[in-house]
């Protein structure tokens, strides 16, 4: 009887993952830090990312925020790292935080790229627009407050980069959940032109041309 390939390679991805935890635990002891520096290694980004690797989130927002508090490391990683993770967490006003503290840390610093700008305007947007959505049923004036800052938001994107079919995608995305078709349609188109390999968005923009 044959071996099974794809169960030897699910149970060797298991394995491996095993020694990647117990490798990631060992390296987080050896970095505790009581309230001082005293101990510190500077791996808190990378044990950052293995632990995001792990998908053992709240672990590593704790080390993220190790990594900030004793400024190791690259603020566009460990501040968007931690909002991806507190968004992911559910915890929106945290993860809204970390990318406007963010803006407010590279707005005078040219060392970050059009790009760098581009991508946490989108973030940002994309954090207020779940607020939004989030407060739709239960709060429409605020929900609506903070979809028109998600729009604000993704419109800063594109003024620094106006090529990405996302941005315009998500702009269409989102008059959609607030019921602004025509707006929607627009986006859609212009997102397409851009990229016309996207069937989910052709089949949306077919349902708001139906209507």
């Amino acid at each position: 009887m044959g071996l099974d390939i794809e169960k030897v390679a699910m149970l060797t991805g298991m394995v491996d993952k095993l020694v990647q935890i117990k490798r990631v635990d060992k390296a987080l002891d050896e970095n505790v830090v009581e309230n001082n520096r005293i101990g510190y290694k500077p791996t808190f980004p990378l044990l950052g990312q293995c632990l995001v690797n792990l998908e053992r989130f709240d672990d590593a927002i704790i080390i993220l925020t190790k990594a900030i508090e004793y400024g190791y490391g690259d603020y566009s990683f460990l501040y968007r790292g931690r909002s991806y993770l507190r968004k992911k967490d559910a915890d929106i006003e945290n993860a809204i935080y970390d990318l406007e503290y963010f803006l407010s840390l590279i707005k005078s610093d040219e060392s970050y790229s059009k790009n760098d700008f581009a991508t946490t305007y989108y973030y940002l947007g994309n954090a207020y627009l779940e607020k939004a959505s989030s407060l739709k049923d239960s709060n429409f004036i605020n929900a609506e407050n903070n979809f028109v800052k998600s729009i604000e938001l993704y419109n800063k994107a594109i003024e620094y980069d106006k090529d990405s079919y996302i941005y315009y995608r998500d702009l269409g995305i989102a008059h959609t959940i607030f019921n602004q078709e025509e707006k929607a349609v627009l986006y859609f188109k212009k997102s397409l032109e851009i990229n016309e390999n996207q069937p989910e968005i052709i089949k949306m923009l077919n349902n708001l041309n139906s209507n």
